[in-house]
C-alpha cells in the first residue's frame, strides 16, 4: 500500500488514512465529493423510472378479443371459446348483458342463454368484447418521478439539449428538474420522489377497457379523431358498458391493429398492461403522496418504520376510490418508501462527520494508552532501583555483624580445632556441621581483614558485581525485547539460546549439589556452574588422596581460580574460602561417596542438549 511520510513527524501514513497516528496531524484530507454523491442518486433515481415502466409494460393485466355478433348472439368468427383455470372471462354485448363464462369449452351458440338481453339489440352484425383476467392478485411497484413525468420536465429537456452535456448529465439535469415540477415536500422542506408497491386485483374488466379505448382515441391525431368521432359523440347504448360499443370497428384495427395471437379471421385481440392503468391515475397517486408526507420530515420516513407504514395507509385510503373507477381493487399495500437525493447528499455529509469524530477517538485513545505504558515503564524502574538498593544494604548488614563477631570466632575456632583433632571418630553430623559454620565464621574474619588491607582490591570486586548485576539486567532487557520481537526469527533463536543457557547452568548446578554436595547459594557453586574449566580441578581435588596430593591438587585449583578471577581479588578469596569449606567436608565424607566425583565430572562435562525448534516451541517463545 502507497504510503507518505508526516510533514511534521515524519512517521510513515498511509493512503486512505487521514490523520497520522503519531503526532495527529492530518496528513490525508479526504475531499468528500458530495456533488458527485447527489447526482449519482439522481442518476439512480432517472434510471429507476425507466426500469419501472418497462416492468409495468411487460405485466399484463387483461387480453381482450375484439369479433363480431350476430343478432342471434352467435359469433360467427368463432366457433369454441376455451376458458382456462386460474382466469374468469367474460363476454360483453350489445345484444346481452355482461356474460361470465366459467372455466372450461363453450358453444358459440349457448353463449347468450341465460344473459339479460339489451331492449336495444338490433339486427345487425355489432362487435363483442371477450375479456380474459387472470383471478390471482397482482403485485405491482409503481415510482415517482416516472418516465412520463420525465418527459413533461420540458425546460430541462431544452435545458439539456441546448448545452455541452454528457447523456449521463442530461438525465440527471432531467431528473432535478422533474422533482421541482412534482414537488413532493416533507414537513422539513425536502424535495424527493417515491416508491410503493401494491397487490391489485380486478374486479371488472369493462371499465379498464373503456379507458384503454378513451385513452388511446385521445393519443389520435385531430384528423383521425373527426374520422372516428361520429359514433363515439352520440353512443347507442348508455352507461360504461354501453361505452364500448360507441368506438367503431375500424377505430379498432387503427388503434390496436390486427391481432398478434391467435389467427382468427376478422378479429382484433390486444393486451392492458399495467402501464396502461397506471397513465390514468399516476397524478392522483402523485397528489395523494403529497398529502400524505406534508405533515412528516424526511428523517422519520427514511428511519421510522411506523412512519411509512401509516404513509401507506393514507395512500391506500386516498387511492381506493379512484382505482376502483377502473374495476380495480387495491388488496393491500405491501410497502412505501420515500426517496430524496437531497436527503441522501445530507447524509454523506454526515457520514464523514462521523468517520472524523472516530477517527479522532481512536487517536485520543491511542495516545492515553501510550500515557499508560510510560508510566508503568517508570514505576517498574523505580522498583528494581529500591530493590538493588535494599539488596546492597543486607550485604554491609551482614558485613558489619561479621566484624564485630571476630574475637569470638577466633576463640571457638580454636575450640572446635582442639575437639576435632581429639575426637575425629567420634563427632557426629550435628557436631560436623556446627564446626563447618565455625570454620566458615573464621574464614569470613580473615577475608575482611584482607578487605581492609587491599582496599583498591575491594572496588575492583565492586565493580565486577556491578558489571555482573548489569549483566542480569541487561538479560531482562533481552528479555523483555524478545517479547516484543517474537515475530523475528533471529530474536526467538536468541532467546532459546538464553533458555538453553540457563537450563544448562541449573543442570549443572543440581549435579553440583545431587553429586559434589555443594549447595544452590554457595558462591563456588555458581563459579564452578559457570566455568566448566574449573570442574575438573575441583573433582581432581576432589579424588586426591593423601595430604600431599590433596595440597598439590588445591594449588592447582587455586591458580585456575585466580587465572579466571585475578589474583587477590574479593570474590576469588570468598571462592577459596567457600572451597576449603566444601573440600573439608568432602574428605570426611569420602568414604561414604567416593564414586560422586567421577559421576559431577562426566556430567557436567557431558555436551548440552541442543533445544527443539519446533513450530510449537517458536509459538510458545
Amino acid at each position: 500500500m502507497a504510503a507518505k511520510s508526516c510533514p511534521h513527524c515524519g512517521e510513515k501514513v498511509y493512503a486512505g488514512v487521514k490523520f497520522c497516528a503519531n503526532c495527529g496531524i492530518e496528513v490525508n484530507p479526504i475531499k468528500e465529493t458530495e456533488d458527485r454523491v447527489g447526482k449519482a442518486a439522481y442518476y439512480v433515481l432517472s434510471q429507476r423510472a425507466g426500469r419501472n415502466q418497462q416492468k409495468l409494460q411487460q405485466q399484463t393485466i387483461a387480453h381482450v378479443m375484439v369479433t363480431d355478433q350476430l343478432a342471434d348472439g352467435s359469433l360467427p368468427n368463432i366457433k369454441r371459446l376455451e376458458v382456462r383455470e386460474g382466469t374468469f372471462t367474460v363476454l360483453y354485448s350489445p345484444f346481452h348483458g355482461p356474460l361470465m363464462l366459467e372455466p372450461g369449452e363453450h358453444e358459440i351458440s349457448d353463449l347468450g342463454v341465460g344473459a339479460e338481453k339489451s331492449f336495444e339489440a338490433g339486427k345487425t352484425t355489432q362487435r363483442a368484447y371477450i375479456c380474459t383476467v387472470a383471478r390471482n392478485p397482482l403485485v405491482t411497484e409503481f415510482v415517482l418521478p416516472d418516465a412520463i413525468s420525465a418527459r413533461e420536465a420540458s425546460d430541462a429537456r431544452d435545458l439539456a439539449a441546448h448545452t455541452d452535456l454528457t447523456q449521463r448529465d442530461q438525465q440527471i439535469t432531467i431528473a432535478q428538474h422533474t422533482l421541482t415540477s412534482l414537488s413532493m415536500r416533507t414537513a422539513d422542506d425536502i424535495l424527493g420522489g417515491a416508491t410503493m408497491q401494491l397487490v391489485l386485483r380486478c374486479t371488472n374488466p369493462a371499465p379498464m377497457i373503456s379507458m384503454l379505448f378513451s385513452s388511446r382515441f385521445d393519443n389520435l391525431s385531430p384528423q383521425e379523431k373527426q374520422i372516428f368521432s361520429s359514433q363515439r359523440q352520440n353512443p347507442k347504448y348508455k352507461g360504461s358498458i354501453g361505452a364500448l360499443f360507441s368506438y367503431s370497428y375500424d377505430f379498432v384495427k387503427h388503434a390496436f391493429g390486427m391481432s398478434s395471437g391467435p389467427k382468427i379471421p376478422n378479429t382484433i385481440a390486444f393486451s392492458i398492461s399495467m402501464w396502461d392503468l397506471w397513465t390514468q391515475f399516476r397524478m392522483e397517486f402523485a397528489g395523494a403522496i403529497i398529502q400524505s408526507i406534508r405533515n412528516e420530515t424526511a428523517q422519520s420516513l427514511y428511519d421510522t418504520v411506523e412512519v411509512r407504514d401509516r404513509v401507506a395507509e393514507d395512500i391506500s385510503k386516498i387511492m381506493t376510490d379512484s382505482i376502483r373507477l377502473f374495476g380495480m381493487k387495491v388488496d393491500r399495500v405491501s410497502s412505501f418508501r420515500f426517496i430524496s437525493p437531497q436527503y441522501e447528499k445530507m447524509l454523506e455529509g454526515r457520514m464523514k462527520n462521523a468517520l472524523d469524530r472516530a477517527e479522532l477517538s481512536d487517536l485520543e485513545e491511542a495516545e492515553d494508552i501510550q500515557t499508560e505504558r510510560d508510566e508503568i515503564a517508570k514505576k517498574s524502574g523505580a522498583r528494581q532501583a529500591d530493590n538493588a538498593k535494599f539488596n546492597k544494604t543486607l550485604e554491609a548488614e551482614k558485613e558489619r555483624h561479621g566484624i564485630g563477631q571476630d574475637r569470638e570466632t577466633q576463640r571457638l575456632k580454636n575450640e572446635v580445632h582442639i575437639e576435632q583433632v581429639d575426637h575425629k571418630h567420634l563427632v557426629d553430623a550435628k557436631e560436623f556441621n556446627h564446626e563447618q559454620s565455625k570454620l566458615e565464621a573464621a574464614e569470613r574474619t580473615r577475608m575482611q581483614l584482607e578487605f581492609e588491607k587491599g582496599e583498591m582490591q575491594h572496588r575492583l570486586t565492586s565493580q565486577k558485581d556491578d558489571l555482573q548485576f548489569q549483566k542480569l539486567e541487561r538479560m531482562m532487557e533481552l528479555q523483555a525485547k524478545q517479547y516484543e520481537l517474537e515475530d523475528q526469527r533471529s530474536d526467538r533463536q536468541l532467546d532459546r539460546k538464553l533458555r538453553h543457557e540457563d537450563a544448562e547452568f541449573q543442570r549443572r548446578v543440581t549435579l553440583l549439589k545431587e553429586y559434589a554436595g555443594l549447595p544452590e547459594d554457595s558462591i563456588l557453586t555458581i563459579a564452578v556452574a559457570e566455568n566448566p574449566k574449573l570442574v575438573q580441578a575441583y573433582t581432581a581435588t576432589m579424588k586426591a588422596k593423601g595430604q600431599d596430593e590433596q595440597l598439590t591438587m588445591q594449588k592447582q585449583f587455586r591458580k585456575d581460580i585466580e587465572s579466571i578471577y585475578g589474583v587477590n581479588t574479593k570474590q576469588t578469596h570468598e571462592l577459596l574460602i567457600e572451597a576449603a569449606r566444601q573440600l573439608g567436608s568432602v574428605y570426611t565424607a569420602q568414604a561414604a561417596g567416593k564414586h560422586q566425583a567421577s559421576q559431577a565430572e562426566a556430567a557436567i562435562t557431558q555436551q548440552p542438549r541442543e533445544l527443539p525448534t519446533s513450530p510449537a516451541n517458536e509459538k510458545e517463545t
